[in-house]
C-alpha cells in the first residue's frame, strides 16, 4: 500500500516529537503522562494493561493541543484478522480525559484550532479542535465550551460531531447534527456519545411525533364536545393528602383526574416508595392518569444533572406503576425554576433551542409550560406542548366558579391546579369551598353544559366535533354485558381513561353494580326509577382480557374516551 500522513504533530514552538522505539510501551506506563510523539504498541497484552479501545497491536500517538496542557490521543490498532486498522480518538483538557470514539478510517486529525469565522459545512472529513467559549459560540456549537468538532462527508451532505469539554469532573457531552444529500439541516441533538453517556433525544422529533401518535390513539382521536367547553382537574405532589381527602371526593362525584408527581421527592421530603403502587391502583379504579413531574421538584443545571431529574424520574415512575401510560410531563416548581433556560417556558425558543427542551419533547407526548395565552385553550383536536393551567390553590370558590362559567360560555378548555395538601390550610381554600367547586363542576357537567376530561383528554378535545370515541358495541340489555376479544390490539383501550354512561331503570334504593375491567362501582337508583349511571376507571396497559357490564336494565350504555 501507499503511504499515507495521518497527521501533523505540532505543538509548543520547541517542541520535540517523540518516538518510544521499535521495542514500544509496556503495560506499566501512564498513558496521561506520556510525552507528544508517536508510542508502539506491540502485543494485545499491553493494549489491555493500557485501557485501549482495542486489545490489538498499533500505534499510540499524543497530539498537543496549543500550550494549555490540554492533549489528544490516537489510538491505531492493527486487526490482523482482517488485515485493516481502526482509528480511536480520546481527548484530554484541565485534567478531565473524555472517552475514546472510534472515527472512520478516512478522518484524518488537523490539530490547527478552529476559528470563529470558519465555515463548518464546508469541512470535510476531519477532526479540529475548538479552543474557547467565544469560538464555540461565534460557530453556532450546541455548547459553549472548548471541544473537538468533526465533519464527515458524503458528496454535499456532512455528518457534524461536537464533544464538549466540561468544568471540573464534568463528564464530556457530545452532540450531533445532519445535512442530508437534500440540503435539509437538522438541529442538534445529544448524541449519547461522550463519556457522560447521558444520551438524550437523539431523534427527538421522530421520537415525539411517535409518542403523540399514540396518545392520540389511546383516545381513540379527538375527543368531540359537541360545542361544550372542557374542565380538566389536575392535582401535584402530595401523595399522602390526595389519597385521604381528595380522592374519596372525586370518586364520589364520578370526576376524572390527573396526578403530576415526583418519583422521590418534594423540597427534600422523600416520597414512600409504598405509595407508587397504590397510586396506580386507584388510578385504574377511579379515572385517573399520571404524569412525570421530575425525580425531585428542584431546579437541575447542566445536561447530565437533568437527563437524571427528567428522564430519571420518567423511568422511576414506569418502573414502579408499569400498569399505567406515563408519557406526560409537567414542568415542576414552575417559572421560578431554570432547567438551563428551557423553564419558564413561555416561548417556543425554550423547547427548540435548550436541551431539556428537546428532551422532554423527545420521551413525552404532551408537556404543560406556561404559555400566557393559553389559560382558555382553544378546543379543536390538536395536541399542544406549553399549555398553563390556573393555580387554584387560593382561590374561593366563586373565583372557581368563574373559571368554569368561562369555559363553558368561551367554549374554551381550562386546567384547574390544586396542591391536596394545601386544602384547608392557612391561607389556601378550605375544604368545604373545594367542596363545593366540584359540586359546581357536577352540577354543570350533569347539566349537559360542559365536559370533565383528564389534561390529555383535555388536549385532543374538539369543540367542532360530536365524535367521542365509544369502545362499546352493545349498547343496551336487561343484565348489560360485552366482552373484549384482544382489547391489547387495540390501540385505543390498552391505557385508556374511560367514562362509562348509561341509562339504568330498578327499583328505587335497589344497587346497581358496574364493572369496567378491575374496576367496579355500586350506584344506587334514585327516586323516579331511572339512574343517569357514570362509571370512571383506567383500562391497564396490560389488559389481555376485558368485560364491562351493568347488572340491571340498561339502556344508551356508552364507554366514552376522557
Amino acid at each position: 500500500m501507499a503511504w499515507i500522513v495521518l497527521a501533523n504533530l505540532r505543538g509548543p514552538a520547541g517542541a520535540t516529537a517523540y518516538w518510544s522505539g521499535p521495542g514500544g510501551l509496556d503495560g506499566t506506563v501512564a498513558v496521561n503522562n506520556l510525552p507528544v510523539g508517536a508510542h508502539p504498541v506491540v502485543s494485545t497484552a499491553v493494549a489491555t494493561s493500557l485501557g485501549l479501545p482495542r486489545a490489538r497491536p498499533g500505534t499510540l500517538i499524543v497530539h498537543p493541543v496549543g500550550s494549555s496542557g490540554a492533549r489528544d490521543h490516537e489510538f491505531i490498532s492493527i486487526e490482523a484478522e482482517t488485515a485493516k486498522t481502526r482509528k480511536f480518538i480520546q481527548h484530554r483538557i484541565n485534567g478531565v480525559t473524555s472517552s475514546w470514539t472510534e472515527l472512520a478510517n478516512h478522518i484524518s486529525w488537523d490539530p490547527s484550532p478552529l476559528l470563529g469565522t470558519d465555515d463548518l459545512w464546508a469541512l470535510e472529513n476531519v477532526s479540529r479542535p475548538v479552543t474557547n467559549v467565544v469560538i464555540a459560540r461565534d460557530l453556532g456549537l450546541p455548547r459553549e465550551r472548548p471541544g473537538f468538532f468533526t465533519s464527515k462527508a458524503l458528496g454535499t451532505a456532512r455528518i457534524h460531531y461536537f464533544e464538549s469539554i466540561e468544568d471540573g469532573a464534568q463528564p464530556s457531552l457530545r452532540y450531533k447534527r445532519q445535512r442530508t444529500l437534500g440540503g435539509v439541516i437538522q438541529p442538534w441533538e445529544p448524541d449519547g456519545g461522550g463519556s457522560g453517556g447521558s444520551g438524550g433525544s437523539d431523534a427527538g422529533p421522530v421520537r415525539h411525533e411517535l409518542l403523540t401518535g399514540a396518545l392520540t390513539a389511546r383516545k381513540g382521536g379527538r375527543i368531540g364536545t359537541n360545542g361544550k367547553g372542557v374542565i380538566a382537574l389536575r392535582f401535584d405532589d402530595a401523595a399522602v393528602e390526595f389519597r385521604t381527602t381528595v380522592l374519596p371526593l372525586l370518586k364520589a362525584r364520578n370526576l376524572p383526574f390527573t396526578r403530576v408527581t415526583t418519583s422521590k421527592s418534594v423540597a427534600g421530603v422523600n416520597i414512600s416508595a409504598s405509595e407508587f403502587p397504590i397510586m396506580q391502583t386507584y388510578s385504574i379504579e377511579s379515572g385517573g392518569e399520571v404524569w412525570n413531574h421530575g425525580r425531585d421538584h428542584a431546579d437541575a443545571a447542566g445536561d447530565s444533572a437533568i437527563y437524571a431529574n427528567v428522564i430519571g424520574g420518567l423511568e422511576d415512575l414506569r418502573t414502579m406503576m408499569p400498569r399505567v401510560p406515563i408519557d406526560c410531563f409537567a414542568p415542576p416548581g414552575g417559572p421560578a425554576m431554570s432547567y438551563d433556560g428551557h423553564l419558564p417556558s413561555t416561548a417556543v425558543s425554550n423547547w427548540s433551542d435548550t436541551y431539556a427542551g428537546r428532551l422532554i419533547a423527545g420521551h413525552h407526548a404532551l408537556s404543560s409550560g406556561y404559555f400566557a395565552d393559553s389559560y382558555y385553550r382553544p378546543l379543536d383536536g390538536v395536541l399542544r406542548d406549553g399549555q398553563i393551567h390556573y393555580s387554584v390553590d387560593t382561590y374561593d370558590t366563586a373565583r372557581c366558579q368563574e373559571l368554569v362559567d368561562r369555559a363553558r360560555d368561551w367554549k374554551k378548555g381550562v386546567v384547574m391546579m390544586w396542591h391536596s395538601n394545601n386544602i384547608g390550610t392557612a391561607g389556601n381554600m378550605t375544604l368545604a369551598n373545594f367542596i363545593a367547586v366540584l359540586d359546581y363542576i357536577v352540577a354543570q357537567r350533569d347539566a349537559g353544559n360542559i365536559i370533565v376530561l383528564t389534561k390529555s383528554g383535555l388536549g385532543v378535545a374538539d369543540v367542532s366535533s360530536s365524535y367521542r370515541d365509544d369502545a362499546l358495541t352493545t349498547h343496551s340489555g336487561s343484565s348489560f354485558s360485552e366482552v373484549f376479544a384482544f382489547p391489547q390490539y387495540r390501540q385505543n383501550l390498552p391505557g385508556s381513561t374511560r367514562e362509562l354512561t348509561a341509562t339504568v331503570t330498578g327499583g328505587v334504593g335497589a344497587t346497581v353494580t358496574s364493572k369496567i375491567g378491575e374496576s367496579t362501582k355500586t350506584h344506587t337508583i334514585p327516586s323516579g326509577g331511572t339512574l343517569n349511571l357514570r362509571h370512571v376507571a383506567t383500562i391497564p396497559l396490560d389488559a389481555t382480557a376485558l368485560t364491562v357490564s351493568i347488572n340491571a336494565n340498561t339502556s344508551n350504555a356508552k364507554l366514552l374516551a376522557v
